[in-house]
């Protein structure tokens, strides 16, 4: 819109379509999956598997499946997140706060979106060329406001996690913020973000190469 390109329904249409394949659900857990699959150090293989095999590992996977699993409100969910957060006993505060700093949630979502940012707009640049800026301008811009980023990405994660994890014991939580700090939980969370970014980056990178690529005449 702000190009003046004007753009029919039938390439909306073709837009919408490309969002759709790109970012499919089973595309990305595919890529995500072979991304961790080839990053996993076999060393950690078997304390993992005790760990996702204990009460406490599958109580949070179940948790943290749930959370993913059906429409939900961002809005809502984070303003619920956030009511929980400020009644909450500042023990549990404190254990979701060791939680948001084992796993680096927020720099691993600060990352996701400056690689996001980035991405559409080379995107943009390849379909309207002539932009003002260019993708390294646009991620120094970005990098620029990285511990602002990271704030408000900390205060989003909180209220996530206060969420998701309600019905977690203090106990329990307490375990599995342990266990992220061993060995083992560190080197699952690193390719597991790793898995997450690959899986993004190539959805927003296919994306834009669907749009660029224009459809035959007649279409």
């Amino acid at each position: 819109q702000q190009s003046g390109v004007s753009v029919g329904p039938a390439e909306m249409a073709r837009v919408q379509a490309a969002i759709d394949t790109a970012y499919d659900v089973r595309t990305l857990r595919a890529v995500g999956v072979s991304t961790i699959a080839a990053g996993l150090d076999p060393r950690h293989v078997t304390a993992l598997q005790q760990w996702y095999d204990s009460p406490t590992g599958k109580a949070v996977t179940r948790l943290e499946e749930a959370s993913s699993a059906g429409d939900i409100d961002p809005q809502a969910y984070l303003r619920e997140g956030q009511a929980m957060l400020a009644s909450m006993p500042e023990k549990r505060r404190a254990l979701l706060h060791e939680l948001l700093v084992v796993t680096r949630s927020a720099e691993g979502l600060v990352d996701m979106v400056i690689n996001a940012a980035v991405g559409a707009h080379a995107g943009i640049v390849s379909v309207v060329p002539g932009q003002q800026h260019s993708p390294d301008d646009l991620r120094a811009l970005l990098e620029a406001q990285r511990p602002q980023l990271i704030q408000a990405y900390s205060a989003v994660s909180m209220a996530g996690f206060a969420k998701v994890y309600a019905p977690l014991p203090d106990d329990q939580l307490a375990r599995y913020v342990d266990f992220l700090r061993t060995d083992a939980g560190r080197h699952f969370t690193e390719v597991g973000m790793s898995g997450l970014q690959k899986a993004m980056t190539d959805a927003t990178t296919g994306f834009w190469r669907a749009v660029a690529a224009r459809p035959p005449a007649g279409e």
